[in-house]
């Protein structure tokens, strides 16, 4: 009996040794676990704050898009408001090219007019000095005069 017992002792206390063992080698995955799932969550956290910031970045990128295209919007009206006015502008100027044309041509043949009249009136003076010699005007002073 005394053997029987030491040998169920002798059973227990291998079984209590082995389920140390064991006891030991589930403490140590326990912690393998709790450090890789530490390490998970830390990376979830990152992730997190990466998205976060990126869903910032997103934002601000938009808003900046945003910026831009109502500031190239503007150029573009403020371009199409340039070009209506110098488009006004060369419509008066070719106006006005065209006013000073039609002066010009009526200027010359007015200037024509006139030299046909002066003509005119030197050869009447000619012949009404024809034969009085020195007491009036030369036609060459006339001429000149004109």
């Amino acid at each position: 009996l005394h053997e029987d017992l030491d040998g169920r002792c002798r059973q227990l206390q291998q079984a209590l040794s082995e389920t140390n063992i064991a006891h030991i080698h589930i403490n140590d995955r326990h912690q393998e676990l709790r450090n890789r799932v530490e390490g998970l969550n830390d990376r979830h956290l990152d992730l997190v704050k990466s998205s976060q910031e990126l869903r910032q970045a997103d934002d601000a990128q938009a808003a900046a898009l945003k910026r831009l295209a109502s500031g190239a919007e503007k150029q573009r009206r403020d371009a199409e408001r340039s070009l209506a006015q110098l488009d006004d502008r060369s419509k008066s100027l070719e106006l006005a090219v065209l006013e000073l044309q039609n002066a010009d041509d009526k200027l010359a043949k007015a200037v024509k007019v006139a030299k046909q009249d002066a003509e005119l009136h030197k050869s009447l003076i000619d012949q009404l000095h024809g034969g009085k010699g020195d007491s009036g005007p030369r036609p060459a002073d006339i001429h000149a005069r004109m």
